[in-house]
């Protein structure tokens, strides 16, 4: 590649010409009575020199002329219409100011039908300030052509004038890298940088990431046809920085820890995720692209808590050990991480299976998927498995990514709840109260079905007979609604009706109506009035203070208009979230026989002087 100056000298129509053809340049050079600044270009120059070397002499230009057939390492062959295609690359990137404005006259030996036939998009020599001429023709005509146009005077022109011509081909999605997914999660990424993470386009890393797709014409249409979302972001750019600069100080504060399993994370998510989580502070983001490694960590880490959760927990410091797995807040999961999943169903992503995991061993363990997916039902196939937010890449706006991660990491309060429910279901004996012969004795319930050596049981009734039954199917109860309680906590305000804010069935106060079912199994007889002892029954129980609140707490969940018709009494106060944390907190200490949660402290703090429950 090389310059070579010629033409009229002492003219002052400037003109860029690119070209192969030495024999045309000199030819041109002495015909036309211009000024020719000629960049000759061998079959070997690729095509992002050419550009520089273009937008290096188009300070002083008037006009460029460039042949449609024109040959260099990308277009190898004049059928390519490599011209062409540098015509779309000028056009398309407005960095290339000013070379980007400047009118453009393309030669070529085949007609303007024929160029259209080779590329749809090709229809961009039709767009304004393009003309298109046939070799070989007349020295008028060609004088004439690159005579009386004039360059645009700002990019703003540039795109409206192409609007009309850009579009995203079947061409461009017939290449394997431009699948609708990949596509996105290729040009998607920018405006995640920008929006989620806050980086301009003057930041290294952003332009590291576009250096690499700056050779591909899809890419550049993509960038092309966002233009005008860009001005829109920029008037909300403050209040998004002062939302994401909350967040990463209430993520550095707490210490959370992150995991992002996407197998395209390489193409700036997993550089714009840690950015946008801990600014330029360090945090701990580990990344997975491979499925099966993920899957086997997420197994790896069920079974260590599998292991801790062996033995009953009695010390404080084992109930720690369980809190320590797995060691992340919050997991980002891509939905398809292998080519295969574009021809399976939505169940079958591999990201879906993974999911499923993840929830089934880790239920108090956020997910957030972040796919290029835009389609309804691989959304409803996430949230059918857990998934408690869905991010569309190159979609979804950077707020709403930062909403939901804020969301999400408030979850994580519910961890030692959830902890606390499987150390239950492990313990090999809950020891609870039964009121008999006037006073509380003790009542074993065991985890396993209480079965006599070689004793097998053919029938309900023999199975009902079975000594120690009632037991097993309390505790089994207890389970039941300890989880049904730990979901409504978790779901939350999701599941509440906003229609009827009168409605009997608010989640929290189904968690306290569950906190009062199993409190009758804890202290079995304490409802019965039959006997006359009801004060005597109270004065003896631990906890008496505690219990009471929970029990006339419920009896309020339970007969929430205790006089009258429903139009003539209002309703009483629905429970709040931390009022009925602390009373399944409460529970859960009581069924371990350990104040592992405090749950006493956090019903003091939940019932101030001004709202008594006695």
């Amino acid at each position: 590649m090389e310059w070579i100056e010629c033409g009229q000298v002492d003219r002052t129509r400037q003109v860029l010409v690119a070209e192969n053809d030495i024999a045309l340049v000199q030819a041109l050079g002495r015909a036309l009575p211009f000024s020719l600044h000629v960049l000759l270009i061998s079959k070997d120059d690729p095509l992002l020199d050419i550009l520089d070397a273009l937008q290096s002499r188009s300070n002083n230009a008037d006009l460029l002329y460039l042949s449609a057939q024109l040959v260099y390492k990308e277009c190898p062959d004049s059928s390519y219409y490599g011209g062409l295609e540098i015509i779309k690359h000028i056009r398309l990137t407005p960095s290339l100011d000013p070379l980007s404005l400047l009118p453009i006259v393309v030669g070529t030996i085949d007609t303007t039908a024929r160029l259209i036939r080779q590329k749809v998009d090709n229809a961009i020599i039709f767009s304004p300030s393009c003309e298109v001429v046939k070799l070989p023709t007349s020295l008028a005509v060609f004088r004439d052509a690159l005579q009386y146009h004039q360059p645009f005077s700002d990019y703003k022109q540039v795109y409206d004038a192409m609007k009309p011509f850009v579009w995203i081909t079947e061409h461009d999605k017939g290449e394997k890298r431009l699948w609708e997914h990949t596509y996105r999660n290729r040009d998607g990424v920018f405006r995640f940088l920008r929006e989620f993470s806050g980086l301009s386009e003057e930041d290294d890393g952003y332009k590291c990431y576009k250096q690499e797709l700056q050779g591909e014409i899809w890419f550049k249409k993509a960038q092309f046809l966002q233009a005008e979302q860009g001005t829109e972001f920029e008037a909300e750019e403050e209040k998004l920085a002062e939302k994401r600069e909350d967040m990463q100080k209430t993520i550095r504060e707490k210490g959370y820890r992150f995991i992002y399993i996407d197998d395209d994370h390489q193409y700036g998510w997993s550089y714009g995720l840690h950015i946008g989580l801990f600014g330029s502070s360090t945090g701990e983001l580990e990344c997975i692209s491979d499925p099966a490694e993920a899957k086997h960590l997420f197994e790896e880490k069920a079974n260590e808590l599998k292991d801790a959760l062996g033995n009953d927990i009695n010390k404080k410091k084992e109930f720690e050990q369980i809190m320590a797995s797995p060691p992340y807040d919050l997991v980002f999961l891509d939905l398809r991480l292998e080519r295969e999943d574009e021809n399976r169903t939505y169940e079958e992503f591999t990201g879906i299976k993974l999911l499923s995991q993840i929830k089934s061993d880790f239920p108090d363990l956020p997910v957030i998927i972040v796919s290029a997916s835009r389609d309804v039902r691989s959304w409803r196939e996430a949230k059918r498995y857990g998934a408690d937010g869905y991010w569309v890449k190159d979609t979804s706006t950077g707020k709403e990514l930062i909403n939901t991660i804020l969301r999400c990491l408030e979850k994580t309060e519910l961890r030692p709840i959830w902890r606390a429910i499987r150390a239950v279901e492990e313990k090999s004996e809950i020891t609870c109260l039964e009121w008999k012969n006037g006073k509380w004795e003790s009542r074993a319930l065991p985890k396993e079905l209480p079965l006599q050596e070689g004793q097998q049981p053919h029938s309900l009734d023999e199975l009902l007979n079975i000594q120690g039954m009632e037991e097993w199917l309390d505790r089994n109860l207890i389970h039941r609604w300890l989880r049904e309680a730990f979901q409504l906590l978790w779901e939350g305000e999701e599941i509440r009706n906003p229609t009827f804010q009168d409605d009997d069935d608010y989640p929290y106060d189904r968690v306290i109506l569950d906190m009062g079912l199993i409190q009758e199994l804890r202290l079995k007889g304490l409802f019965r009035d039959s006997d006359g002892r009801d004060e005597d029954k109270w004065k003896a129980i631990p906890f008496k203070e505690y219990e009471k609140k929970l029990h006339y707490r419920r009896n309020e969940m339970a007969h929430p208009y205790a006089y009258g018709t429903r139009g003539q009494f209002q309703r009483p106060t629905g429970a709040k979230r931390e009022e009925a944390i602390a009373f399944m907190k409460f529970t859960l200490d009581r069924l371990l026989d350990r104040e592992f949660l405090q749950g006493c402290k956090e019903i003091k703090m939940t019932f101030s002087d001004e709202n008594p429950v006695l």
